[in-house]
């Protein structure tokens, strides 16, 4: 388990602290372990050159945020407006597949981090079963959305190759009870 990032409740890298690591690439909701809207400065960790980190100012990776790469650590989050204000965290764990599924279409709605593996039942998921309608994809990625949970039923391929990150509109709207996330070709 390797630091990626900490989080500092005071600016200058002081204060209490919350860590993220290999094994906790993302937090929906900083309440959960006492540190919601506490944080004031950030330090990374990771020397790979397409880590990133991104914050929000609300739970479930929705609202504002802000997204710091590796080497860059900020002293005061309130020079990029962020101070006191972060609710939850992900990161793309030094350059793992993620996707970043959303309720409503054109990324709007509730969002909900979704590293890379394979998830049988949205239901047990933020996200709920049937209830995608976009997807927020870096590239290269590949997204296999299945209409039945364990993998079962009809399937829509979602791959991103554009070179940037992605907002793709799912053709099934409110249709999928089971995902998988892999990187793509």
């Amino acid at each position: 388990m390797a630091l990626i990032a900490t989080l500092y409740s005071n600016s200058n890298f002081s204060g209490n602290s919350i860590s993220i690591t290999t094994s906790i690439s993302s937090i929906a909701d900083l309440a959960l372990w006492s540190f919601n809207n506490i944080a004031s400065s950030v330090v990374t960790y990771n020397d790979t050159s397409n880590f990133e980190i991104n914050l929000y100012d609300g739970a479930n990776f929705t609202g504002s945020s802000l997204k710091i790469r590796y080497p860059l650590s900020i002293s005061n989050l309130s020079d990029y407006g962020f101070n006191d204000k972060v609710s939850s965290i992900s990161t793309n764990n030094g350059g793992s597949s993620y996707a970043i599924a959303c309720r409503d279409k054109n990324s709007g709605g509730l969002k909900v981090y979704f590293p890379q593996g394979s998830y049988d039942n949205l239901g047990n998921t933020p996200l709920g079963n049937d209830k995608l309608s976009s997807l927020i994809v870096p590239s290269p990625i590949l997204v296999t959305l299945c209409r039945d949970s364990n993998f079962a039923g009809p399937r829509e391929y979602i791959q991103n190759n554009t070179g940037d990150q992605q907002i793709i509109n799912v053709a099934n709207n409110d249709w999928a009870s089971s995902m998988i996330v892999g990187p793509g070709a």
